[in-house]
Parts: C-alpha cells; structure tokens; sequence
C-alpha cells in the first residue's frame, strides 16, 4: 500500500511539474500586446485600383489581375473592377468616378506614359554599343537558349599623353 502512494505522490508531482512548466514556457514566448506594430516601411494595400501614390515597396498587382472601366449611364460614372485570371474573381471591391474625376485621371495616366515614352527614347538613343555575334550551332543553342552572343562595352577609357625631354 505504501508503494501505491509513492507511485501516485510521484506522478501527482511530475503532472504538477509538467503543467507549471508549460505555464512559464508559454508566458514566456508570448508577446507583449503593444496595440499595432509600427513598421518602418509600411505598406497598404489600396482599396481604390485608381490610387497611384507611390509607396516605398511596392511589387504591384500580379500579373493575372485585369482591370476593366464600365461606364453605367443610369448613375452617370465610371465603375473600374478587377478580377484575377478566366474566373473573373474580384480582386478589390469596385470604385467609383464621376465624369470630371475620370478625365482627370485619364489626363494623369496620358501625361505618365508620355514620359515614361520619352525616357525610353532617350534611353535606347543612349544605349551602349552592341555587338552581336551569332554562333550556328544547335547544339550551343539547345544549351544557352540561344544562338547569339551580345558584346555590351562597359567602363571608360583614359588616355595619358606625357613628353619627356633633356
């Protein structure tokens, strides 16, 4: 009989041990509730697919997004939707615009590609020489991707002129 309350005082003591433990472990490794967690680059998802403020990290929206413009007559405004991939699952909620809202921002998204036109222009007008060289080898071809070899010269170049004389 004395070994049955050993045996029962000693795993009454263990169970104890185990729960108290498991108490500390999870206070522990718990969080301290500071309310919201302020990140030093924040990121928000805009609820309106019209917002173009730039963020500080922004990938932008996946590929299979579409976006589509309906004008409803009936209320006189824009409706922009969009939806992810055949499915036409909405990504965001609707928005909204009125006539002078919508020229607007058309007026916005013009000048934008404009410039964006622009420094394309200048960039392929500045663009580095280039030097292809084509290898007529499949076997070359199959392992690269390609059968062509482009020489793009970086750096700069110094000439030093110097005269010695007695």
């Amino acid at each position: 009989m004395k070994q049955k309350v050993k045996i029962y005082g000693n795993l009454f003591g263990q169970l104890f041990l185990t729960v108290v433990s498991c108490f500390l472990v999870n206070s522990s490794w718990s969080q301290p509730d500071t309310g919201s967690v302020q990140l030093p680059f924040p990121i928000t998802n805009p609820l309106d697919p019209t917002q173009t403020t730039p963020q500080s990290f922004d990938l932008g929206d996946p590929s299979s997004v579409q976006q589509t413009i309906v004008y409803d007559p009936v209320t006189g405004t824009y409706i922009f939707k969009e939806s992810i991939g055949k499915s036409s699952l909405m990504y965001r909620n609707p928005s909204m615009m009125t006539l002078e809202e919508y020229l607007e921002y058309e007026r916005k998204k013009a000048l934008k590609e404009n410039w964006k036109d622009k420094i394309d222009q200048q960039t392929e007008q500045n663009r580095a020489l280039e030097f292809p060289i084509k290898i007529p080898s499949k076997t070359f071809e199959n392992f690269f991707g390609s059968d062509e070899i482009t020489i793009r010269p970086q750096g700069s170049v110094e000439l030093s002129f110097g005269v010695n004389s007695s």
